[in-house]
């Protein structure tokens, strides 16, 4: 009963994540870059004040679920699935978090082409979270569908 619990908690973790990274990496940073400077900067500043703590609870919260699970004998893919997750977070510390603050430091005075190359550089290391985070969501799911004997 404890084991399914952690494994609905990680499934439930590590999807919103993942729901939440992709909907960024496909929907709404594309349309913040063509929307024009002035917008792109206070949407994005206004979008890193409000995800910055959501989203890395949510992939800690799935780290240490998929570990709990794990440990209670929910298999190698809820430990796969949480290793993802933890590595996300280690990858948003490293590279993320840096042009977070560079870009919550842009005022309407910052030149365009600087913005934009900052954004630029932002959707591509975040495309790499977003598709860490479904993978483990993957793993996740599979393990989940595939419960070891």
């Amino acid at each position: 009963m404890i084991l399914d619990l952690a494994n609905g908690l990680q499934l439930l973790f590590t999807g919103l994540f993942a729901g939440g990274a992709m909907m960024e990496m496909m929907v709404e940073h594309p349309a913040r870059l063509s929307a024009g400077k002035d917008t792109a900067r206070d949407q994005m500043q206004g979008v890193l004040k409000r995800a910055d703590p959501l989203m890395p609870g949510l992939a800690t919260l799935g780290l240490l679920s998929g570990v709990t699970a794990y440990w209670l004998g929910g298999g190698v893919l809820a430990l796969a699935g949480a290793v993802l997750a933890g590595a996300s977070i280690l990858f948003t510390l490293v590279a993320i978090l840096p042009i977070n603050k560079t870009l919550m430091a842009f005022t309407a005075a910052a030149p365009q082409a600087e913005l934009e190359a900052q954004m630029r550089r932002w959707q591509g290391l975040h495309r790499v979270r977003s598709l860490v985070a479904l993978a483990a969501f993957i793993l996740v799911a599979a393990g989940r569908l595939f419960p070891p004997v």
